[in-house]
C-alpha cells in the first residue's frame, strides 16, 4: 500500500470521469518525518453505491495490518464508532464496517450522508504531513461554504478547520498519534455535465471488453484505482487499442486531451 512519492503524483492529475452532474475524485496523501508516503482516493460519481461497490474496484482491507504510514477511508455502520462524522443521534450510515484505499459515493443534487467521508491514518514516524488535491472536485462541482475539512484527535473532539482547494496544498501537520482522524464534509449544489467532453474524444463502447477506439492520436496511459500504471503506448487515431489483456474494472485513462474513465468487462463466453 505504501507507494513512491512520484506514483503519488500520477494521481494528482485532474481526472474528468465521464457520466453525470457531480462527479469528480479527490486525493488524499500523508508523508511522514522519514519520507515514506501513503495516499486515498476518494469521491463522487452517478453510477456508485452505499457499500463495497466492484465496479469501482472498492476492496475492504479491514482485517488488513496496517502499513504505517498508512491512511484509510473509513465505513462503520453508525457514528459511535470510529469517530465518524458527529450527529446528534445514532444514525446507521452503512451496510458493514470497512476500511477503503479508494472510496466513491453516489452523486446526487442534495447532500446525503454518503457525502461525510471519515479517514484514518497510522503512522510511527512523527511529525506527518497531510497533503490533499480537489483539482477535479473544482473542475466538476460548485460548493459552498458548508464544505469542511475537519482534524480530530482519538477522542473526537474536532479542531482546526481547513480548506479544500485545487492543485498541490498542505492541510496538516500532526504532531504525535493522539490526532488520526480526518473528517471532510462536501457540500454541493450543481456540477458541469463531463459526459459530454469525454464523448468527444470516446468512440468505442463503455464498457469495453477488449477494444478502445479514440478520436485522438498520440501518448495514451491507463491507470488502475490504486494508481498502477498498466498501459503506455502511442496510439492512432480510430485506431483499434487492444486491452483484452487486462483484467476486469474501472481504469483511468489519460491523454494530452482529457482524462476519463473506462470500464473494462470480462471477455464473453
Amino acid at each position: 500500500m505504501k507507494t513512491k512519492l512520484t506514483l503519488l503524483l500520477l494521481v494528482l492529475h485532474s481526472l474528468v470521469m465521464q457520466g453525470q452532474s457531480w462527479e469528480f475524485i479527490n486525493k488524499l496523501y500523508l508523508i511522514d518525518a522519514q519520507g515514506t508516503t501513503d495516499s486515498v482516493l476518494f469521491g463522487n460519481n452517478y453510477s456508485a453505491t452505499i457499500g463495497l461497490d466492484t465496479e469501482w474496484n472498492e476492496q475492504d482491507i479491514s482485517n488488513v495490518p496496517w502499513n504505517k504510514p498508512e491512511i484509510r477511508s473509513i465505513h462503520r455502520t453508525n457514528d459511535s464508532v470510529d469517530c465518524v462524522f458527529r450527529y446528534n443521534f445514532l444514525i446507521d450510515l452503512f451496510p458493514a464496517n470497512y476500511d477503503l484505499k479508494f472510496d466513491m459515493r453516489p452523486s446526487g443534487p442534495y447532500v446525503q450522508e454518503g457525502t461525510n467521508f471519515v479517514f484514518k491514518l497510522e503512522a510511527e514516524h512523527y511529525p506527518v504531513e497531510i497533503y490533499s488535491d480537489f483539482s477535479d472536485m473544482y473542475e466538476n462541482s460548485e460548493y459552498n461554504s458548508w464544505t469542511s475539512i475537519l482534524l480530530h484527535k482519538d477522542t473526537c473532539g474536532y479542531n482546526t478547520p481547513a480548506l479544500c482547494l485545487p492543485g498541490y496544498n498542505h492541510l496538516y501537520t500532526i504532531t504525535d498519534s493522539t490526532e488520526n482522524y480526518i473528517t471532510i464534509h462536501l457540500d454541493f449544489e450543481t456540477g458541469i455535465n463531463a459526459s459530454e467532453v469525454t464523448n468527444t474524444i470516446l468512440r468505442s463502447g463503455n464498457p469495453t471488453c477488449s477494444t478502445l477506439l479514440l478520436d485522438y492520436s498520440g501518448r495514451l496511459q491507463m491507470f488502475d484505482l490504486s494508481g498502477r500504471k498498466v498501459f503506455d503506448q502511442q496510439v492512432e487515431r480510430l485506431k483499434p487499442v487492444n486491452i483484452a489483456h487486462l483484467p476486469k474494472g474501472c481504469y483511468l485513462i489519460t491523454t494530452n486531451k482529457m482524462n476519463f474513465k473506462i470500464i473494462k468487462a470480462d471477455q464473453p463466453e
